[in-house]
């Protein structure tokens, strides 16, 4: 191996590793596993971090505080930037909800908190709506800087115990195969989770170090050398051939290009032309600084709608390696320069003071619902309806989830909706999660029609059941409430003249646990005899509609749902709707409320706005609008004899 000389082969695989991912960003053709450049990445910053600490370890020369500045210097500089343009861009640019979201995830960001954040929201990675998220890229950031933390914390103190490298090496070796194995493993069960998280990542990183624990010190003939690095890169190609973004990723599938990566450093082959050509040592000097501004634009590109415009595209991966390349030259390069003849003291105080400064401005931008006063008032007009039904917005879909100051227990009871209770109106209960909570607009209309009282019990996640069942996480609030919900309607199934049950129905078909906690309620409430209204999931989109609309106001451009309809995306919903409608047919009281009942079929309203919300719900709006459509139908004629 060759000493203190610099790997042009690292520094071209990483213009590979920014090419790949910036390519697959901007949806460019044959690119659709281009993400596996963040697994290349991962494994150059897992072999150099290894190499630093053990090498320094050995030589009793490591400073764990130098090492964590050096990666504060390397990493910063150009990331606060970044937030910091962004955001101004931002203030002009972004809808306040986005404009919030922007403000919450760039403090996530620049604390390498982002990957939790995403974690938390459920994000999936490879999603239309990941669209929305313009600093979505840098969780990879926040999984190298834990990894970072980490590392040197378990070897310097392995190294205090015995300094040896056998045993270093041993360490990082046992990381790897723990990490492999949590990474297989968890896959399987959350594929968010292992995507986002160090436990089931650090194996890319610790593919490095195994190159320098084991493989460093191995002498071979340039051609063996040669043969190598083709064979990874080999490996490398395989894997942008046969991966999509339906693979179980990260899993034990990214062995392919860890495996590649990890031959191409194990060749260093420094003379290669592969990796030694200019164009590849210029964009591997540029690549942190390209991956870091490519995503933003792409984001703002879909924002103005040119994602599907071939010309602004090209354009758009041009300017990332301008900007690129101006924040390498101009931010990452004088800063490192400067910021490495400082002492270690003032290194740190600069850069936590800038963070923390920042932090407090983004968490402001959170913490003030995005500025929404920076709306136009014609804005303000068009979008106040396009909301869920909350009780901040005057309605009372109970969401403990989003909203923590609603009390578990029986204030989800205060709904009630329709007319106001009389010896002649006739009590309807709705129950269901938010897709019940979506439609209280809508049965308040029909309740005002038909003489009913409509009392709503809704809450996150909580569908049709009598059992424990739950398609959200148990271990939230809104798990509580829906145990709540639950032991009411079992105590008062007899109370009410009919019933209207609500769910998200793609994840209650999703599984046959839930289906059969759906049946046995219907089987309960077939025996009371009364009318049991099951309504049927609006079409799903797999864009944020409303988001987009209100985009569109924002920056005055015509919204054109024609753009964005994907039966594809849909038919899930579409099967889940057949699945529910069969249960219905099993108990002759029980009726199944079609789709082309209830909603529009343009899925607009009559002045042109989305019904949907965010691409599953329906928005006030548009929950209002159908029961306006509802009402002049045959069904509905149908629906109100029963309930006379």
């Amino acid at each position: 191996m060759i000493k203190n000389k610099f790997r042009y082969d690292i520094n071209g695989l990483r213009a590979y590793a920014v090419a790949l991912v910036v390519l697959f960003h901007f949806q460019i053709l044959g690119f659709s596993a281009g993400f596996i450049g963040v697994d290349i990445f991962f494994v150059i910053s897992g072999y150099l971090m290894t190499k630093i600490i053990i090498d320094q370890l050995l030589q009793d020369k490591f400073s764990i505080w130098k090492f964590y500045l050096a990666r504060g210097i390397r990493i910063l500089p150009a990331l606060l930037t970044l937030t910091v343009v962004v955001a101004s861009v931002g203030w002009f640019l972004l809808i306040p909800e986005e404009y919030k979201s922007y403000g919450k995830h760039a403090a996530s960001s620049i604390t390498f908190l982002s990957n939790i954040i995403y974690w938390r929201e459920s994000s999936d990675y490879f999603s239309a709506a990941a669209h929305d998220k313009i600093l979505l890229h840098t969780w990879s950031l926040s999984v190298e800087w834990q990894f970072y933390i980490i590392l040197p914390i378990i070897l310097l103190i392995i190294g205090k115990i015995k300094k040896n490298r056998n045993i270093l090496n041993l360490a990082v070796l046992f990381g790897f195969l723990i990490s492999l194995f949590l990474s297989y493993k968890v896959s399987e069960n959350s594929q968010t989770t292992a995507f986002y998280m160090i436990p089931t990542r650090a194996w890319e990183m610790l593919a490095g170090g195994l190159v320098y624990a084991y493989l460093s010190q191995i002498s071979l003939s340039s051609v063996i050398r040669k043969c190598i690095e083709i064979f990874g890169f080999g490996l490398i190609l395989i894997s942008l051939l046969v991966f999509e973004t339906e693979t179980l990723w990260p899993s034990i599938n990214a062995i392919l290009p860890v495996l590649g990566s990890m031959m191409i450093l194990m060749s260093n082959c420094n003379e290669s032309i592969f990796t030694k050509p200019k164009i590849f040592q210029f964009t591997g000097d540029a690549s942190y600084s390209i991956y870091l501004w490519h995503w933003p634009i792409v984001f703002f590109i879909t924002y103005m709608g040119y994602k599907n415009n071939i010309f602004v595209l090209a354009a758009g991966i041009v300017f990332s390696l301008i900007l690129g390349w101006v924040s390498y030259k101009y931010i990452e390069t004088p800063t490192r320069r400067y910021l490495s003849t400082v002492s270690i003291a003032k290194g740190y105080l600069i850069l936590i003071s800038i963070v923390i400064v920042l932090s407090v401005v983004f968490s402001l931008i959170f913490i003030k619902n995005g500025f929404p006063q920076r709306a136009s008032k014609e804005y303000q007009s068009k979008t106040k309806h396009i909301v869920m039904p909350l009780p901040m917005n005057n309605w009372c879909f109970y969401s403990v989830d989003s909203i923590s100051k609603l009390p578990i227990g029986a204030g989800v009871l205060d709904c009630k909706v329709g007319v106001k209770e009389s010896p002649i109106s006739k009590s309807v209960l709705l129950f269901g999660d938010s897709f019940g909570g979506h439609s209280i607009p809508f049965w308040d209309n029909v309740g005002k029609s038909n003489n009913l009282t409509v009392q709503a019990i809704t809450t996150n996640w909580c569908y049709p059941s009598l059992n424990d069942e739950y398609t959200g996480s148990k271990s939230s609030r809104a798990f509580e409430q829906c145990k709540f919900n639950r032991n009411y309607l079992k105590q008062n199934l007899i109370k009410y003249d009919a019933y209207v049950f609500a769910g998200h129905w793609k994840q209650v078909a999703s599984d046959p646990k839930h289906l059969k906690a759906l049946d046995e309620l219907l089987k309960e409430t077939s025996l009371t005899g009364k009318p049991v209204l099951l309504i049927a999931s609006p079409t799903s989109f797999e864009e944020n509609l409303g988001g987009l609309f209100k985009r569109s106001v924002w920056i005055g451009q015509n919204f054109d749902i024609k753009q964005h309809n994907n039966t594809a995306y849909d038919k899930a919903t579409v099967l889940a709707n057949d699945r529910v409608r069969q249960l219905a047919s099993k108990y002759h009281n029980v009726i199944f409320l079609e789709r082309e009942d209830l909603y529009p079929p343009t899925n607009m309203t009559n002045d042109n706005y989305p019904i949907s919300l965010d691409g599953s719900h329906l928005s006030i709006k548009g929950s209002i609008e159908s029961a306006e459509y509802f009402k002049n139908t045959e069904k509905f004629k149908e629906v109100s004899k029963i309930f006379r």
